[in-house]
C-alpha cells in the first residue's frame, strides 16, 4: 500500500485498496476499524496493517462518509434505470404499437413504426436523417436475411445425407429474398 490517494508509487492499485475505497475502509494510509477486504492476503497481516484494529470511534463520528462511499453505485443504478426505457423508433416486425407502414427508398424494406405524422416529423422525407435511418434499417434486415438464410442452408445440408432430391428442392426462401432484395446470390447446394 503506503502513498496518499490509493495510488502506489509504481502507479497501480492495489485490489484492497481499491475495495475498500469503495466499501466504507478510506483510502490508503487512512484505514480505520471495520471490514477490510484483504484480497490475498492473511488475516494476520491484515491486523497488523490496520494497526491492531483501533479507530472505530473515528469511523462512527462522521456519518456522511459512509453515505460518500455509496455515491458511485447509486449514480450507476440511476443511469441505468434511466437510460434503458426508451422505445426504437422503427421496427422491422409489426406488433404491438408498430402499425404504421413505411419502405426504405433505395430497396424497400419494409418497416413499421408508432405514428406516420410523427416518423415523418422526426425523419424527414429525403432527410440526411432518414437516410441514416433507412440505411440502418437495411443492413439490420439483411443481417436477419443472412442469419435465416444461413440456417436454412445448413437444413438442407442436413437433409441432403439422407435424401438428396429433397434436398435440391427445399426453397431457401430468405436466400432467395437476399437475391431478389439486394441483389446477390447465395449459392445453394450444388450435387
Amino acid at each position: 500500500g503506503g502513498g496518499g490517494g490509493g495510488f502506489r508509487q509504481d502507479g497501480f492499485v492495489d485490489p484492497d485498496e481499491l475495495f475498500n475505497m469503495f466499501f466504507g475502509g478510506g483510502f490508503a494510509g487512512q484505514r480505520r476499524g471495520g471490514f477490510q477486504a484483504g484480497f490475498g492476503t492473511h488475516p494476520f497481516m491484515r491486523q497488523q496493517q490496520q494497526g491492531g484494529g483501533g479507530g472505530g470511534a473515528a469511523a462512527a463520528a462522521n456519518p456522511l462518509q459512509g453515505l460518500l462511499h455509496m455515491l458511485p453505485i447509486v449514480l450507476l443504478l440511476l443511469f441505468v434505470f434511466w437510460s434503458g426505457s426508451s422505445d426504437p423508433a422503427v421496427s422491422l416486425d409489426r406488433r404491438g404499437d408498430y402499425v404504421a407502414p413505411f419502405q426504405t427508398v433505395r430497396y424497400q424494406v419494409p418497416y413499421w413504426v408508432k405514428s406516420a405524422v410523427q416518423h415523418q416529423r422526426d425523419y424527414p422525407a429525403a432527410s440526411a436523417a432518414r437516410t441514416r435511418l433507412e440505411n440502418q434499417i437495411e443492413v439490420e434486415y439483411k443481417d436477419r436475411l443472412e442469419q435465416k438464410c444461413q440456417r436454412e442452408r445448413v437444413a438442407q445440408m442436413q437433409a441432403s445425407r439422407w435424401n438428396r432430391k429433397k434436398a435440391a428442392a427445399m426453397e431457401l426462401r430468405n436466400c432467395n429474398e437476399i437475391y431478389e432484395r439486394f441483389g446477390y446470390r447465395y449459392s445453394t447446394y450444388a450435387y
